[in-house]
């Protein structure tokens, strides 16, 4: 039994005097989130800026302060029309405030809706011809925003009002009044 332990004593010794002190086997240097946050989410927004039932959306943040952040956002998302797939697009402008994780996101947006629309002409009237049109309309976010520094879950949910006029023809298009929408979004920040 003293055998074994001097071969033990003495081979933990030479794979000590093997193995340096300051040799770190670590293969990357752990992110540090304070100095370089998570900047991208992707998420899909229930509502909200494109109108539709849901959307696939990638957001960025061009400007990181601690209490002020600009970020840029792209989303689309499809709708079945009978046999057609309406679509929808927008892009948006948010500034961010304040700092930690719990933040007051406002900002601009535009919407393209990519609709099947009847057209109304004295022809045509009890049995209207239908056309592809492209709608573009303007929309305001004010809403709430969690995101943390670190890669993970990332929400908001916000108040997005847009102009709007039902359709009675084709390529008459004019805001008549506000349609408000309130979207909920969840997603992951990278």
């Amino acid at each position: 039994m003293r055998y074994f332990f001097i071969i033990c004593f003495l081979a933990t010794a030479l794979l000590k005097a093997q193995v340096k002190e300051d040799d770190v086997y670590v293969l990357e240097k752990p992110r540090d989130y304070s100095k370089d946050p998570a900047l991208n989410a992707n998420f899909i927004e229930i509502l909200g800026n494109s109108g539709f039932l849901f959307s696939l959306n990638w957001d960025r943040i061009f400007l990181y302060k601690p209490d002020l952040k600009i970020s840029g956002r792209i989303g689309a998302a499809v709708w079945p029309s009978g046999p057609n797939l309406e679509q929808s697009y927008c892009i948006e402008n948010n500034y961010i405030f304040f700092d930690g994780d719990h933040h007051l996101e406002i900002g601009p947006g535009l919407t393209l809706w990519r609709k099947y629309n009847p057209v109304c002409t004295q022809d045509t009237l009890p049995d209207p011809q239908y056309k592809w049109e492209n709608v573009w309309f303007g929309m305001f976010r004010l809403g709430y925003r969690y995101q943390k520094n670190e890669e993970g879950f990332f929400f908001k949910a916000g108040f997005t009002p847009f102009p709007y006029r039902k359709y009675d023809c084709a390529s008459e298009w004019f805001p008549e009044r506000w349609n408000y929408l309130f979207g909920i979004a969840i997603g992951i920040t990278y």
